[in-house]
């Protein structure tokens, strides 16, 4: 079990949480979190590094995910306390979050929640991005609710994350959780970065991650060299990944010495999740430095919130979340038990570890519509949307695959493609992707790599012939499939299913 490590005693957190310097550093956390995520959101998914200055900072106000996800998780803790488990979580994800909330791991936890799955199966089941920053970058709303009690901190974020994610990425939010509920008492990053690291398995990546940077920064201040060295170790092509970029958050709050402007602008200037990378140092210094050490002003501190989220309940803005973050923390001091279980990485049985099939004729032949037949290759049955086909390759032939598409209602669609390779799609004999840029595939809807996103009006039940061509095929051979609809949904009751043509 995880106890808590300071504020042991009830009362003394009480008193804590009732004194100006609890408030004082909330409100440090938010307006560090809004203005810092306002400056890296212009540059979010820039694979290179930038050379950004003082002059060239610009605050964008609109929605953001980092901020607003937080306010639905503020209002639903107000409503079950202690209480609150990753099932009231997927109450909101289905009434508010599936309305846009589509994309990467986003998207997937929404339609596993629709398709019946409940959390921890929905962070995992068929999720490519399970070790995206969409749950780390909602860590700061469990440590300023639980200050001095990074195991309670924690646990909460573990309720939170498992249902969009597994393990890695599970662990980034418990392991942010804690930072945050320890930095009510430390007077440096570098002291608490190293003190979440207590609270997490020395065995995680994220572990690995954080420890890899602090002494990286320890032999070298040269941001070019420690990118360099940290996308040789944890980089990856997908700029959300949450383990490279926990390595510019843990850096550039080491290398931003006690400056906003340098500590804000060294995230950015890493490039790839600059929104959520930026945002997580904003809010981490604002509380341990206060809510007037930025030097910069917030032009506006209403809180914007996309349109599709129900905001007649939510926090308008940065007081309004300030004054409603301290009246549940004092409130909770007395619901909260001392001691929680640790996290443990979910392990699915056999009926959800993949609940997705689809069947397709994999052959080494370009067959035209009329001879799909059977006997002319090998009938498999596709595990999930991500599968790998190094079983069907060998000596770098071409791969041909062959199904039908149906979809449950008429439909202005999205398809996804994507593969390790050079990859061509007809649909009903038209061409309408071919793509041979030999990126790694990144099955996005609205940012594939290693292939493309094709928009076409689909209509209920009819059988679409889907053909699709892999280059070279070799072991390792990935390939990724989807329909989604306009807002990047996956659309439930989708079929891929081959039918012969004899």
């Amino acid at each position: 079990m995880q106890t808590v490590i300071f504020k042991s005693d009830a009362t003394e957190a009480a008193e804590y949480t009732a004194s100006t310097d609890y408030a004082r550093r909330v409100r440090g956390c938010w307006r560090g979190k809004a203005i810092a995520g306002g400056i890296g959101a212009p540059y979010e998914g820039v694979p290179y590094p930038l050379k950004l200055t003082p002059d060239d900072i610009f605050i964008d106000q609109g929605p953001n995910d980092d901020l607003e996800m937080q306010l639905l998780w503020l209002r639903l803790a107000e409503q079950h306390g202690s209480a609150l488990r990753s099932k009231h979580f997927a109450t909101v994800w289905q009434k508010q979050m599936g309305r846009g909330f589509g994309c990467d791991e986003y998207g997937m936890a929404v339609f596993n929640l629709r398709r019946g799955l409940m959390p921890p199966a929905t962070g995992f089941v068929d999720n490519w991005f399970v070790n995206g920053m969409g749950a780390a970058i909602r860590a700061e709303i469990w440590g300023c609710l639980f200050p001095g009690n990074p195991a309670a901190a924690g646990f909460y974020a573990e309720q939170d994350a498992t249902v969009d994610h597994h393990n890695e990425g599970v662990i980034s939010e418990i392991y942010l959780a804690s930072v945050v509920s320890e930095a009510f008492f430390c007077v440096s990053a570098a002291d608490v970065l190293e003190r979440g690291l207590r609270h997490i398995p020395s065995s995680s990546r994220v572990f690995q991650a954080v420890r890899f940077v602090r002494e990286l920064v320890e032999r070298s201040d040269d941001t070019q060299y420690i990118r360099n060295e940290i996308m040789h170790v944890f980089g990856s092509h997908n700029f959300t990944d949450c383990l490279m970029n926990l390595c510019f958050i843990t850096a550039a709050l080491q290398l931003g010495e006690g400056d906003f402007v340098r500590t804000v602008l060294t995230a950015v200037n890493f490039g790839m999740d600059t929104d959520c990378t930026a945002a997580t140092c904003g809010s981490l210094f604002g509380l341990i430095h206060g809510p007037d050490s930025f030097g910069l002003p917030l032009p506006n501190e209403q809180i914007a919130v996309s349109d599709y989220l129900d905001r007649s309940e939510l926090p308008a803005n940065i007081t309004e979340l300030t004054e409603r973050t301290v009246a549940l923390a004092r409130r909770l001091v007395n619901e909260t038990p001392l001691d929680f279980p640790i996290y443990r990485p979910y392990v699915p049985d056999e009926k959800v570890s993949v609940l997705s099939h689809s069947r397709w004729l994999i052959s080494r032949e370009e067959l035209s519509s009329g001879e799909w037949d059977s006997r002319k290759g090998i009938i498999a049955d596709l595990p999930g949307f991500h599968t790998d086909l190094s079983k069907y390759c060998d000596d770098f032939s071409t791969l041909y695959l062959y199904t039908n598409l149906t979809v449950p209602k008429d439909i202005d669609a999205q398809l996804l493609f994507c593969a390790d390779t050079g990859i061509t799609v007809w649909l009903d004999e038209q061409m309408v992707l071919n793509y041979h840029g030999r990126r790694k595939s990144l099955p996005a809807f609205h940012r594939t790599e290693g292939g493309g996103t094709v928009y076409c009006r689909l209509e209920k039940d009819r059988k679409y012939r889907i053909k699709v061509r892999l280059l070279f095929g070799h072991s390792l051979l990935t390939f990724s499939f989807a329909a989604g609809d306009d807002c990047y949904q996956l659309i439930p009751g989708t079929k891929w299913i081959f039918y012969s043509r004899k």
